[in-house]
């Protein structure tokens, strides 16, 4: 806290020291979400800029795949090409230096572009209350309060016709790995921290150690499932939920999106087959929803909010019965998100199964396969010890991509802070 000057003058107030960090799932927080800056903004911004913002999304919209933008990346971002360059001439030049600049103009497009195509409702944000609203990638939830910056989040909600709000300044910026070892002691605990010990140990200086289960468990994992598209997988996921409900098991369903777990709850509700879904829009019931998912009969669906911190209390005949059965359709950029998931089956010693279903075409998958590998191994004679084999080696490419991330973000700041001091 800030310690008070005396009274009549004297030194000046200042911040104490940072004494103590205790993280509860402290992978996701110290590893996970290092991804982004921790920014401190303000709101801003005038009529006129509004009005640049608008007209960049009026032309994004009027151009051609392929032809006057091409992808960048993850497919998340774009770049405009010559042609798509020389659509931005009949664009009135305003007389701001800023907004008026040839290559601010362009970036603006881009910017309009990334709105439209590279962020997806029910995928990266939801609509709640008439405002666009972030759903936090690492654990699925809406992340009130967050807000894309440089114009991007007024562009969105231009897109989705709700009112806009004013674009944020960032005052200020740090990263979690520069800002964490300021503590004088630090430490945490988490059941998925030993595949990220190295970078524990590399950034802020943390050991790990490995506290044995007090039982051991008795979670079952059958046999891997891929199937040729999501149509595909939702009628084999309901298929198999429905049989384990009539045998008085419950079931938990993981998905990736919202998106997907409104999808699956569409063909569930089709088959007839009750069920609750918890994501981004039913958050604020979550407590109310985990309460019954231990019960004979139920059926969860559930993004990855429901991977992180959940005890899934089953009836005694669900334990009777082999437990909870967890059914796990998300393709994560780490094995480690994986099995948090997977742990909400089986605690303390308790029996449950894990299976996991994927669809051949899951981002993940297409980012590091080809499609013709991913169509040979949707047979139905793949050896589960394949799939887990192809999984594994795109979520290690993934998991080394987002930490050079990570490590590039933290030297950028780090650079700056150099250059400016």
């Amino acid at each position: 806290g800030a310690r008070g000057a005396p009274r009549g003058g004297g030194a000046p107030p200042v911040l104490g020291g940072l004494c103590m960090a205790l993280h509860d799932e402290a992978d996701t927080l110290l590893v996970d979400e290092a991804r982004v800056p921790l920014v401190l903004a303000q709101a801003e911004g005038t009529a006129a800029e509004s009005a640049f913002y608008r007209d960049a999304l009026a032309i994004a919209r009027g151009l051609a795949a392929g032809e006057d933008y091409l992808p960048v990346g993850d497919g998340r971002r774009f770049e405009l090409t010559p042609r798509g360059r020389g659509r931005l001439a009949p664009w009135p030049v305003s007389s701001d230096q800023l907004l008026g600049h040839r290559a601010h103009r362009e970036s603006a497009v881009e910017l309009a572009l990334v709105a439209m195509h590279g962020l997806q409702r029910d995928r990266d944000y939801v609509l709640r209350d008439g405002q666009v609203v972030l759903v936090d990638e690492t654990t699925g939830r809406a992340a009130r309060g967050r807000a894309w910056a440089a114009g991007l989040h007024q562009l969105l909600e231009w897109k989705e016709g709700v009112p806009a709000s004013r674009r944020n300044r960032t005052v200020t910026q740090s990263t979690y790995q520069r800002f964490f070892p300021s503590y004088l002691r630090l430490g945490g605990a988490s059941g998925t921290l030993v595949e990220a010990r190295a970078e524990l140990r590399s950034i802020y200086g943390l050991e790990v150690v490995v506290i044995p289960p007090r039982v051991p468990s008795q979670v079952q994992t059958l046999r891997f499932r891929l199937l040729s598209d999501e149509a595909a997988l939702w009628a084999s996921v309901a298929t198999e939920a429905r049989s384990l409900c009539e045998a008085g098991r419950s079931v938990l369903i993981g998905t990736e999106t919202v998106a997907q777990s409104e999808a699956l709850s569409t063909v569930l509700a089709a088959r007839s087959l009750p069920h609750q879904v918890l994501n981004a829009r039913q958050d604020q019931q979550e407590s109310r929803l985990i309460a019954a998912a231990g019960r004979a009969g139920s059926v969860t669906v559930a993004t990855s909010m429901a991977g992180r911190g959940t005890d899934i209390h089953c009836d005694p005949d669900v334990l009777q019965r082999g437990g909870l059965h967890v059914i796990l359709c998300q393709a994560n950029s780490s094995a480690r998100i994986d099995r948090q998931f997977m742990g909400r089956t089986g605690r303390q010693g308790q029996p449950g199964t894990v299976r996991r279903m994927l669809a051949a075409d899951a981002a993940l998958l297409r980012r590091w396969w080809p499609g013709w590998w991913l169509r040979l191994l949707a047979r139905s004679d793949t050896p589960s010890r394949l799939l887990e084999l192809t999984l594994s080696i795109a979520q290690r490419r993934q998991s080394f991509t987002n930490r050079n991330e990570r490590v590039k973000l933290s030297q950028t700041t780090e650079y700056a802070e150099r250059e400016l001091t």
